[in-house]
């Protein structure tokens, strides 16, 4: 599978990160698992609230030369953009 361009929105206060974007083919079973993989392994690198544009892509894994996995497959994936909410000046007026 090709890199796929995601938008992913982050408010913590409301809920967990969902994505609210796509660019790029793929099912609805990877955009789950796409999903899943960033909220359980987001550890530090979601700080803030605000619009994320992430770009995943699927690691077939890597297996030694008896066919014994030595990386496990799944999503990779990496920010490119990160976007914050501006409510103050829309707030005050």
């Amino acid at each position: 599978m090709s890199k796929l361009t995601i938008d992913l929105l982050v408010m913590d206060d409301a809920c967990d990160p969902y994505i609210c974007g796509v660019r790029g083919a793929c099912t609805i079973e990877d955009l789950q698992a796409i999903e899943k993989e960033i909220v359980e392994n987001r550890g530090d690198h979601l700080p803030t609230d605000g619009t994320y544009t992430i770009e995943a892509s699927f690691f077939e894994g890597q297996y030694g030369e008896y066919g014994r996995c030595e990386l496990s497959p799944g999503w990779e994936w990496e920010i490119i953009e990160f976007s914050t909410f501006d409510f103050g000046e829309e707030a005050a007026q």
